[in-house]
């Protein structure tokens, strides 16, 4: 149970804002314990106290009580967020069946939320280490025609083109994004690294929303 002092001390301010700060310090230092504790205690809790337990078992390596916890959050709680995601693909990459991720996946999809590019690279990672290799393609071309997000996100969204590469390497949509990032920051000699290697590959046909004159 939580102690006097401590509830002693939310009793003077909101409890609810107090408790979830405290959940918080808890979570930092990898006490996870008195962490549920608080989380339990918590009569109402949102998004934002669900998705920081989840992420405080991910970081300590509790990977089956993330994904028990995020079972609990689909049926008793409020929707998941990017952020809580983010958490539970980087469990589901790792260690759980393809099925699983798709099932994450879908929950991502329901839950109305425009899927940030660091969500999307975490399906991309899943969908590879699962030999899915269609799925991973088809989370990558969501990516790009989403036009503000990459900008905004450009070196997620790198990231996301180059991951693509390394279990597609003539994806010619994958390489033309890169290019293009590159160039939007200025990196011309990485862009005509990038044309070269689409030369090699043989790698010709442009794709809706890219252009060689981008490159």
């Amino acid at each position: 149970m939580l102690g006097l002092g401590f509830r002693a001390i939310c009793d003077l301010k909101s409890q609810y804002h107090c408790f979830t700060a405290l959940l918080d310090g808890y979570i930092k230092l990898g006490d996870i314990k008195p962490a549920r504790q608080i989380f339990d205690s918590l009569r109402d809790r949102d998004v934002v106290a669900w998705t920081a337990l989840i992420v405080g078992y991910v970081r300590n390596g509790l990977n089956n009580d993330v994904l028990e916890l995020f079972r609990l959050m689909i049926k008793e709680g409020p929707k998941p967020n990017n952020y809580t995601f983010a958490a539970i693909l980087s469990v589901s990459s790792t260690m759980v069946s393809l099925d699983q991720g798709k099932q994450i996946h879908a929950s991502a999809m329901r839950s109305g939320e425009v899927l940030s590019v660091s969500v999307s690279n975490s399906l991309i990672t899943m969908y590879s280490k699962g030999g899915s290799i269609n799925a991973a393609k088809k989370v990558f071309n969501l990516i790009n025609r989403s036009g503000d997000t990459v900008h905004k996100n450009v070196d997620l969204a790198k990231v996301a083109a180059e991951r693509l590469l390394l279990i597609d390497a003539e994806n010619n949509g994958a390489y033309s994004a890169l290019a293009n990032l590159y160039s939007a920051r200025g990196k011309w000699e990485d862009a005509a690294r990038v044309r070269k290697s689409m030369k090699d590959w043989g790698v010709k046909k442009e794709q809706q929303g890219f252009s060689w004159i981008q490159i």
